[in-house]
Formats: C-alpha cells, sequence, structure tokens
C-alpha cells in the first residue's frame, strides 16, 4: 500500500460510517394503512426537511419494507405525524433571482406527498417543504380535501432593481373559514405565515371559546377598538307641571339621526364577555308643542330646538359562543345641550302681537345626565342594538318636571 492510497482510507472510513449510521436511524413509529389497519414498529427517522414521499419501516429486526403514499393514509415517528395526501400547489418564491428565472413556473400543480401534521381539530392544519426550501401550509376539514394557505410573488422595478412583492391571499381564506369563530377570526390579520402563528391561530380557532393557555395568550392583552356609530332615535319631553302656564305644555315625540364614535375595550379574560366603551354621539332635537290659551287675553305655544352632545360610558356583557352574539348594556349617559333656540311665545288675542321669551328663561338645564340600558347583537366586527335613556330632563324649575325617554336604534363597525 502506497503512501497516497493510505491518506485517502481516513475520509473514506468516515464516510462510510456515517452513511451507515445515517441508515440505521431507526426509530418506533407506526403506520396507518389505505384500509385503516394500523401497524407498530420502526420507522427510518430522516428528520425530514423535504417532505417525504416513501419511508422505510419494520414491523420487526428481520423484515423492512418501503411505503409510499400510495400504500399508506399516514404515519408517525419522533413525536411527529404525517398524512398523506394530493393537494394543488400554486408556487411562490421570496427570491428575485428565483422569479425572474426562465425556470419558474407559477402554474399550480398537483402534488402527493406526506405532509406533516401540525394542528388537528375541526380545522386541520398542514405543512410542506419544497425541494427549493420554501414553506407551505395547507388546511382542511376532516370531511374534506387539502387548501393550500396561499402567497402570491409579483416581481416589480423600482429605481432600477427589480424587487418582489408578496399577497398575503391566505388571509382571506382563513377569514372565510373561520367566520364562525369572532375571537379567532380578529387575530387573522395579525398572523404571519408561519408555523408558530399558523399554529396558534388554527389550535385557538378549533377550540374557540374554550379557556385555552393559546386563546389566554392570544388575547392576553385585551383589545381597544375605535368605532363610527350612527341611527336613528326618537325623544319624548314630558312636561308635569303644577304652574297654569306650564301644566297645558305637550310636546310631541322627536326622531331623526343620531352619528358618532366610540372606543371600546374588550377584557381579555373570560373569552371576551366584558367590555367598557365610551361614545360621542351627536343629535338635534326638535318640537312643537300646541297653543293654548293662558286667560283669555293671551294664548301661549313653545318650541324645543337645540342639538346634543352625549357621552355615553357603557359596560357590556356579551354572550361567549357563537357567530352572532346577543348583549346586554348599561351606563350613563352625560349629555349637553347646546345651540340652544327653544322659545316660549306669548300671543295678544286682541291685535296677534307675539313676546317671544328663553323656554324656561332661567331655569333651562345645558347638562342632563341619563340611565342607558340596551341590547344587542354582534356579529364579527358589526354591532346591532336598541338602547332606552331615561333622564329628568331640562327644567332646574321646583314646579316643573320634564322626564324625557330617549329611544336609540344604532349600528356600529369595530375598526
Amino acid at each position: 500500500m502506497t503512501p497516497n492510497s493510505r491518506k485517502w482510507l481516513l475520509p473514506i472510513f468516515i464516510a462510510l460510517s456515517l452513511s451507515l449510521h445515517a441508515q440505521k436511524n431507526f426509530q418506533p413509529g407506526y403506520v396507518i394503512l389505505k384500509n385503516g389497519d394500523s401497524l407498530r414498529g420502526q420507522i427510518d427517522n430522516r428528520d425530514w426537511s423535504i417532505n417525504p414521499r416513501s419511508i422505510h419501516f419494520r414491523p420487526d429486526e428481520s423484515q423492512t419494507r418501503d411505503y409510499t403514499t400510495a400504500d399508506l393514509q399516514g404515519f408517525g415517528v419522533g413525536g411527529d405525524e404525517y398524512k398523506s395526501g394530493t393537494a394543488k400547489l400554486y408556487p411562490y418564491s421570496t427570491d428575485v433571482a428565483v422569479l425572474t428565472s426562465e425556470q419558474y413556473n407559477p402554474a399550480p400543480y398537483e402534488k402527493t406527498v406526506f405532509f406533516r401534521v401540525l394542528v388537528k381539530g375541526r380545522l386541520n392544519l398542514y405543512f410542506y417543504k419544497d425541494s427549493t426550501n420554501v414553506d407551505y401550509f395547507f388546511v382542511g376539514r376532516a370531511d374534506g380535501g387539502l387548501q393550500q394557505l396561499r402567497l402570491t410573488s409579483t416581481v416589480y422595478e423600482r429605481n432600477g432593481l427589480e424587487q418582489y412583492s408578496l399577497t398575503e391571499v391566505y388571509k382571506n381564506q382563513l377569514t372565510a373559514l373561520m367566520n364562525d369563530c369572532t375571537p379567532s377570526a380578529r387575530h387573522i390579520t395579525r398572523t404571519g405565515y408561519n408555523e408558530t402563528a399558523l399554529r396558534m391561530l388554527v389550535f385557538s380557532y378549533d377550540h374557540c371559546g374554550e379557556d385555552t393557555a393559546e386563546n389566554r395568550m392570544a388575547n392576553r392583552n385585551g383589545r381597544l377598538h375605535l368605532y363610527p356609530v350612527m341611527g336613528y332615535f326618537n325623544n319624548q319631553v314630558s312636561i308635569k307641571s303644577t304652574a297654569y302656564d306650564m301644566s297645558q305644555v305637550r310636546f310631541s315625540s322627536y326622531g331623526s339621526v343620531a352619528a358618532g364614535a366610540g372606543l371600546i375595550y374588550t377584557q381579555a379574560r373570560n373569552r371576551e364577555q366584558f367590555s367598557f366603551g365610551a361614545e360621542l354621539l351627536f343629535h338635534h332635537m326638535s318640537s312643537q308643542s300646541p297653543r293654548f290659551s293662558e286667560n283669555n287675553f293671551t294664548s301661549i305655544d313653545d318650541r324645543l330646538d337645540y342639538n346634543i352632545l352625549d357621552l355615553n360610558l357603557l359596560f357590556r356583557y356579551t354572550y361567549p359562543r357563537g357567530r352572532v352574539r346577543p348583549f346586554i348594556e348599561m351606563g350613563l349617559a352625560n349629555s349637553v345641550v347646546f345651540s340652544n333656540t327653544s322659545t316660549r311665545s306669548e300671543y295678544d288675542n286682541f291685535d296677534n302681537s307675539v313676546v317671544r321669551s328663553p323656554f324656561l328663561q332661567g331655569a333651562f338645564q345645558t347638562y342632563q345626565p341619563a340611565l342607558l340600558l340596551g341590547a344587542g347583537i354582534r356579529a364579527a366586527r358589526w354591532n346591532l342594538e336598541g338602547r332606552l335613556a331615561k333622564s329628568h330632563g331640562m327644567s332646574d324649575r321646583e314646579d316643573v318636571s320634564s322626564p324625557t325617554t330617549t329611544l336609540y336604534f344604532l349600528v356600529s363597525y369595530w375598526l
């Protein structure tokens, strides 16, 4: 043996040893045949960086058999579970060189491999990595096929350089799939295309409404939503008095549009059952009382005309389950009157002259607190509700009370 030949022996020996070691990584596992039967034995676990199309299985030390996707429903080894399946794969890339190469073809095609199972439940999540080291995620229900959660790549030029952008189609797909679980659906816009984020989201959906660690983690800080609100209100002012000049005042009810905006905080605990909100709501009040005779010489009518800005402080309880969730609420309305042009008109019955003065002159309260009670339904970010507000009204006269009842029918959308 020459010196030159001896210097190659060590590298060859090391390579053969490593190769033999790699070929003997059999670990306890199981396979599920196409007919549903399970076999336990050992599987050659390669810690596949690319999803396998076939595996080596030995039920005992004396024999080894190769299984492909055509033979198995799935298998498990080393704590991982794989499912045999065929799915339509839509290629994408985050490498501009790949996207602009002549070999790159974005057309979808059928792919049959063993998909790694990430989450099992009413919605399952699967993982696949191709030979170019690109990650793909798939979802599917127990009674359906596999659907790729899609990213689409687009190449464009900026300042003479080719760049790419990704369209997150998967977020629209997940929104459609999870529309029956509002708490999970809210996280979709903030969910990245990676195993950790998607695993947590799908697990949260599969256990919608349950007090799980994943749900508590996803919601640990609660949420603050800004929302516009708009609707219809109907206001009824009742004047009650022992004074003759006020006892005959009868205002008709008045209805119009109310609009505003608010902030609501949903508490992280207890499945978002409890929330607290502050809201500004604007509406206008106008009503005319019929003319009545004060005496033989004078007749009177009154007119209300003013703007109202409500600062509503609300506490809400929402039923924690379902796609459409009923709620009840209570709170305090702090109503402030401004641009008040309410008047009392006194008519001379002989010459028809008129004298006008402010209604409840010197005794018109501009701050009118009220108790609020309400109920409604919430579907995703939409809220539809009815409210009842009761206040003592605008009168500050001891001999005049003006209880006021307001009904609201409102719709809002959480941003």
